[in-house]
Parts: C-alpha cells; structure tokens; sequence
C-alpha cells in the first residue's frame, strides 16, 4: 500500500512538474527542495524533500524523509498567512510519532529549524531549490 501511494504521489508530481505554465504570482506550481542524496557505498538515499504545490485555492506542502529509502511522502496544506511572511509552519509524522516542520523560505532555499532529517549537531536545515526532473547527487 504504502509503494503504491508513493508512486502514484511521484507520477502526479512528474505531471505537475512537466506543466509549463506560471501562476500570475510569477511561480511555478511545484518547486522541489531538498538536501536527498545518494550514498556511494550503500546505494542509500538520504535527506529530506519539501516541495510546495501551489493550486488555485490553497498551497500545500508535500514533505518526505529518505533513510535507505525514501518514506511516504505527506501532503499537508499550508498557512497562506505564514507563507505571506516566507514561513513554513506544519506537523508531519513519521513511525507513528507527530513532529513540527518548521522554517522560512529564503530566495533558493527553505531553512528549517525543526524536522527534516539531519545530523544531531545540526540546529537548521538548508535545503536547496531543486530544478525537476530531480537529480540527485552523491553525499559528501
């Protein structure tokens, strides 16, 4: 069930993401961020996506953890007043646990100062504006 639901999530955003027109905002309908990449030896995906669907009535954000694997991607509508002021404030969840996602937007990057997936020393979380179709790169 859970493959199923990421990939019918992947196909609808491959559809989105082929869409060549712009909102009269000046964006495009989904914008990738992320910091996911590809573990030499293991052959592990890690990090984290955030993407920002922006439909006609609502924008939401489509969030996933990579850990080996990437996990079930979630789509939370987001705040209009919040995304007014370049923030991101939503809950997510992983293995049954609730957990903030929180940041900002800031030109090419969301940084975010809770959730995702990082180091324990890490405080924020910058993931960078991916162009579509995503390619993801070696971890250093």
């Amino acid at each position: 069930m859970g493959r199923i639901f990421y990939l019918s999530a992947v196909a609808i955003l491959a559809i989105l993401a082929s869409s060549h027109e712009v909102s009269a905002a000046g964006y495009s309908a989904f914008t990738l961020y992320s910091d996911v990449c590809l573990h030499q030896e293991s052959g592990d995906l890690l990090g984290t996506r955030l993407g920002l669907l922006r439909m006609v009535d609502d924008t939401y954000a489509f969030y996933q953890l990579a850990e080996g694997w990437p996990g079930e991607p979630q789509i939370v509508k987001l705040d209009e007043d919040q995304l007014k002021k370049s923030r991101i404030d939503f809950q997510a969840s992983q293995d049954g646990k609730r957990f903030s996602v929180q940041g900002r937007i800031a030109g090419n990057t969301i940084v975010l100062t809770a959730g995702g997936l990082r180091d324990h020393d890490e405080k924020i979380l910058r993931l960078k504006k991916v162009a579509l179709p995503e390619r993801v790169p070696y971890c250093r």
